[in-house]
């Protein structure tokens, strides 16, 4: 696990590109914020967190929601994801069963790219935060 913001970080950078990590693949879980169109679709003000590493053999739906859990969060939500080098307008996917969580785990493999994943905070906090206890 690899501590990281939207500001600062070498695993959740745009620029940042998976080379020689085998049967690995890296993802960029942004937290902490909501979608808000102004014009375009956004999702700025969140925190991200980096995890290299992971295993496509593994890899479900719900193991992408162990790692959402393991970052505080508690509650209902909803997964996002996109490819690397596409828009939040035209390439965010619902990520809601563990056929979506594969086809993701895919193209982090095969194109050899990180994968961004929204969470979508529906109900309930951060376990943290203070405010909603």
């Amino acid at each position: 696990m690899h501590g990281c913001s939207v500001k600062e970080t070498h695993l959740c950078s745009s620029v940042f590109t998976i080379v020689g990590v085998g049967m690995g693949f890296l993802i960029c879980i942004y937290h902490g914020d909501k979608f808000v169109s102004d014009p375009k679709l956004n999702y700025k003000e969140g925190e991200s967190q980096g995890f290299d590493g992971l295993y496509i053999d593994t890899w479900s739906y719900f193991e992408t929601l162990g790692y959402v859990r393991d970052l505080g969060y508690k509650g209902n939500v909803k997964l996002w994801w996109k490819k690397a080098r596409t828009t939040l307008d035209k390439g965010l996917k619902a990520l809601l069963t563990d056929d979506g969580a594969g086809e993701m785990a895919s193209y982090a493999k095969d194109k050899k790219a990180k994968v961004q994943i929204y969470v979508e905070h529906m109900e309930g906090v951060k376990e943290n935060d203070k405010r909603g206890m």
